[in-house]
């Protein structure tokens, strides 16, 4: 807690500084000791320098609710490098004034590396002040969005909200495309969906692939089992995920089909799409969330799945 507060102080420090320089540029330049020593005003310069304090202060605040350190290093480089810039001045020219020292000390050098040694020890992707509280109305949000029951994120939440910041970033490897088809990526997260869950992380899946613009016919096909019937894409990611998930021996076949017809990076985009489809039910039901398979519900038609 102390480690955060201090790069929060840090951080105040950084944008109160830009502020006073923005809102108040003269009064600033007159007020703070030993700046009138480096020249005359320079409105332009002054709104520059004002802004890199208040945009570093609110990427370092930021980064240290979030606990973020690349975040919280990109805040502190700047501010960093002007801290070595007025320690480099003391030490070959001296202070203009001992209100000078006191000001670059203090307001200048310190904060910065008190900050830099503090945010080592900020737990990673831990959620400062309120950070639970969001986490909690952010899944109510999605629930109400999806129609869908998130206990047990909320669950999550309650114990380890650190944690669920951590599953969420594992959750973002699905954005990942490569030179896949976008019908080869809904086919392998339905067909690894469906697998691993025919209940309501499944009518999950469905809706929101619906919603990306994935036609209800293919989706009903994939369901049955209709290769046929839909694009040769859509078929092979859907074949591809279940043979995968079941070790069945004809995965290697469907994987060298899509690398000869898409490349390595869609082989790779359809494992995370694998990967990132079975994760959440099969955390549900490690927490003991079990439920029944529905019928699912593909635009307003009744969908019964196909048992291998």
């Amino acid at each position: 807690m102390f480690a955060r507060l201090t790069v929060y102080a840090c951080a105040l420090i950084l944008i109160a500084t830009g502020a006073a320089m923005l809102l108040n540029g003269p009064l600033w330049y007159e007020r703070t000791p030993g700046v009138t020593m480096t020249g005359p005003y320079n409105p332009h310069f002054v709104l520059d320098i004002g802004f890199a304090f208040l945009a570093s202060g609110a990427v370092l605040g930021v980064g240290a609710w979030m606990g973020a350190r690349p975040l919280m290093i990109a805040g502190l480089s700047w501010p960093a490098l002007h801290a070595v810039l007025h320690m480099v001045g003391l030490v070959t020219m001296g202070p203009a004034s001992a209100a000078a020292l006191w000001t670059e000390l203090f307001g200048v050098i310190a904060p910065v590396f008190a900050a830099g040694i503090a945010l080592a020890y900020i737990p990673a992707l831990s959620p400062g002040f309120g950070g639970r509280n969001l986490q909690h109305r952010l899944t109510e949000h999605f629930e109400r969005h999806w129609s869908y029951d998130a206990r047990y994120l909320h669950e999550i939440i309650e114990m380890a909200p650190d944690t669920m910041v951590r599953f969420q970033t594992f959750q973002g490897l699905a954005a990942y495309q490569g030179a896949a088809p976008p019908l080869l990526i809904a086919g392998a997260t339905l067909g690894a969906m469906l697998e691993e869950d025919c209940g309501p992380c499944a009518q999950l899946t469905v809706d929101m692939l619906l919603a990306r613009g994935v036609s209800p016919s293919v989706v009903r096909a994939l369901i049955e089992g209709g290769w046929d019937q839909v694009d040769e894409a859509a078929a092979l990611g859907f074949r591809f995920a279940q043979a995968l998930m079941r070790r069945d021996e004809t995965v290697q076949s469907l994987r060298d089909t899509i690398q000869r017809q898409y490349g390595q990076s869609a082989a790779l985009a359809v494992a995370y799409a694998v990967m990132v489809a079975r994760s959440y039910p099969l955390l549900k039901r490690a927490l003991g969330h079990d439920q029944a398979c529905l019928q699912l519900q593909v635009d307003g038609h009744a969908q019964t799945v196909r048992q291998p």
